[in-house]
């Protein structure tokens, strides 16, 4: 999982693949609703805006998932990643016609990483699980500052 968000990432920075990647790789409520485009639904939780927000969900993925993966295995850790990815994604491409129109963006607005909330549900999932199965352990920031897993776990959600 951390290879494909690593080359889908590389592959957003090839300027020539732009149109490709956004038309196949972001997600939006007109692509799905309006054009067909389903397979952004599970795509767009594989893109990532910038170094900052890859880094930040692959470091992550990788300290919350590794002890997810192990308690789990390998199949359902995969189903919590990619079910966590399709709860968000689909609520992305509903939420132009449900929310209240305050909060509303456009239909045509794309989704990717960093550029809507929800698309970062598949390691928020990976994240919620395992600061719920152990939300006391204490993880060391910068490896000085203590801090209990259900807080840095609910500072990244």
């Amino acid at each position: 999982i951390l290879s494909v968000n690593v080359v889908v990432f590389c592959m957003w920075q090839n300027l020539s693949w732009r149109r490709f990647m956004a038309k196949n790789f972001a997600i939006s409520t007109a692509a799905v609703t309006q054009e067909g485009r389903f397979h952004t639904i599970i795509t767009s939780f594989f893109s990532h805006y910038d170094w900052v927000h890859l880094g930040a969900n692959m470091c992550c993925l990788w300290f919350f998932g590794a002890e997810t993966l192990r308690i789990l295995g390998g199949r359902k850790f995969l189903a919590l990643y990619v079910g966590g990815g399709l709860v968000s994604s689909i609520f992305q491409v509903l939420w132009p016609r449900i929310a209240p129109e305050k909060v509303r963006y456009s239909p045509y607005q794309l989704g990717l990483g960093a550029r809507q909330e929800s698309c970062n549900g598949a390691v928020n999932a990976v994240v919620a699980y395992n600061i719920l199965t152990y939300p006391s352990r204490i993880i060391l920031i910068y490896a000085i500052f203590p801090v209990p897993a259900a807080a840095l776990g609910l500072m990244f959600l």
